[in-house]
């Protein structure tokens, strides 16, 4: 009876190593979860001054005259990814331009998938600058250029400081 247990085991254990060889597998495979975060990113690099002088506007008509200045020194950077069907867009605003002038900003660079709107006129309220920001990488140089808007306000002055901001407004539905 001892002979015939052992025995028994024996081949139901040789049975069950037989079929486990059988069933290898030669491939496997699992799931990873793979998560991108939204980004909207903005940096300037560089600086810009410029000195205005009569010699700067000789022509008759003052207030239809813009100056460019610095067409290198400043450039603007951004990084975004959307979710999709959404955007960014950057905007422009200024603080404390000099009585009786008036400043504007374009890209050099407007290729891309994005919509740069040139000529953008800067003042204390923010004004579209780049649209349709979809999910790119990009830098561009900045130009500025200054005009006279009312030559009877103007005045002379030194180191009047500008701060131009740009702002890089998130998701937004397209």
């Amino acid at each position: 009876m001892k002979k015939s247990i052992i025995l028994l085991l024996s081949v139901i254990i040789l049975l069950g190593c037989c079929s486990t060889l059988e069933a290898q597998n030669t491939t496997s495979s699992h799931d990873i979860e793979i998560t991108v975060e939204e980004v909207a990113n903005l940096s300037i690099t560089g600086s810009d001054s410029v000195i205005i002088s009569y010699a700067d506007w000789s022509g008759d008509s003052l207030t239809n005259e813009w100056k460019a200045f610095n067409n290198s020194g400043s450039e603007l950077t951004w990084l975004s990814i959307v979710t999709q069907n959404k955007i960014n867009e950057i905007s422009v605003k200024a603080t404390d331009i000099p009585s009786g002038l008036k400043l504007r900003v374009s890209l050099n660079d407007t290729s891309g998938p994005s919509t740069k709107l040139s000529d953008v006129i800067i003042n204390d309220q923010a004004s579209d600058f780049v649209t349709d920001i979809k999910s790119e990488s990009k830098t561009s140089q900045l130009i500025y250029e200054v005009g006279v808007e009312n030559i009877e306000n103007v005045r002379a002055s030194s180191n009047s400081i500008v701060n131009i901001i740009y702002t890089i407004q998130d998701e937004i539905s397209s």
